[in-house]
């Protein structure tokens, strides 16, 4: 009897927890979304969340629980938090001669003006943004684009930065293999997701590539930023660890962490607290 007593309790207790937090999901013509809001909370700022490679719009409900932990440790409001997804794997880059090229575009113009004045119903006062692998890639394309949408902050956690080109020579494949340990099929799968939607290496490395448009691109009036590595991640720790490296050599407001484990093993703690606004 006492045993399931517990049981009970720790189900009540979950059932709570669970319920602080209501999640709304929905379907447009080219994307799904899911929008999250947590009941008592009266915060007008919204986090928006671009899933990881092979992750879809529900991502958020499966890594946050940390995170509105932290942010209600701290009686902290958590923010709308909007997560968008085009498919299991996808990349915001400019329109190109590649068919599936674009939806950077398609994103800034078009999702968060549907997001925002058909489906939130209210005034945003400040708007966040987070990517996780994939995703981090993806946010470090907003980050480095001129946008009338702005950015207060953008967490680029675990983000696929691979110090690599896609259209690297056989004999540099080996080498970057050998030096980091990194895994083949992967360096192989990367090239391939961004040849996709990239056509050649000068478009890449003029229009796409973060590792070479960051010095240029970013600046002290830039989004403060997060770039969050993993140290056992053998195949994008570098990547990410240079374009940290690159951006604060070009005085941009970035905080740079390196975390324990593997590819994208998550602090919430670190998380949450980047991503508070001072009220």
């Amino acid at each position: 009897m006492k045993n399931q007593l517990i049981v009970l309790i720790v189900l009540f207790f979950t059932l709570v927890s669970s319920a602080k937090n209501q999640t709304e999901c929905g379907k447009s013509k080219s994307y799904k979304f899911c929008i999250t809001k947590t009941i008592d909370s009266q915060s007008q700022d919204v986090l928006y969340y671009l899933h990881g490679g092979g992750g879809d719009e529900r991502e958020w409900e499966t890594i946050s629980e940390g995170v509105y932990a932290e942010w209600e440790s701290l009686n902290y409001a958590a923010p709308i938090v909007v997560s968008i997804s085009f498919g299991k794997y996808w990349l915001l880059t400019p329109k190109s001669s590649k068919p599936f090229s674009g939806l950077l575009d398609i994103f800034l113009s078009q999702v968060i003006s549907e997001i925002e004045e058909k489906t939130l119903g209210v005034h945003v006062k400040r708007r966040s943004l987070m990517g996780l692998s994939m995703g981090g890639f993806n946010s470090s394309q907003i980050l480095m684009h001129k946008s009338r949408i702005n950015f207060e902050k953008v967490a680029l956690i675990c983000p696929a930065f691979m110090n690599l080109s896609p259209w690297a020579m056989d004999e540099d494949v080996d080498q970057f293999v050998k030096n980091t340990g990194a895994s083949r099929d992967v360096v192989r799968f990367v090239s391939r997701a961004i040849k996709r939607v990239v056509p050649n290496e000068a478009f890449w490395k003029r229009q796409v590539s973060p590792l070479d448009r960051v010095s240029s691109i970013l600046n002290e009036r830039s989004s403060f930023a997060l770039v969050a590595v993993n140290q056992e991640d053998k195949e994008f720790v570098s990547g990410g660890t240079l374009f940290a490296q690159r951006a604060l050599d070009a005085q941009a407001p970035v905080q740079f962490e390196k975390w324990p484990g593997g590819h994208c093993a998550l602090r919430s703690a670190s998380i949450a607290r980047f991503l508070q606004f001072k009220n």
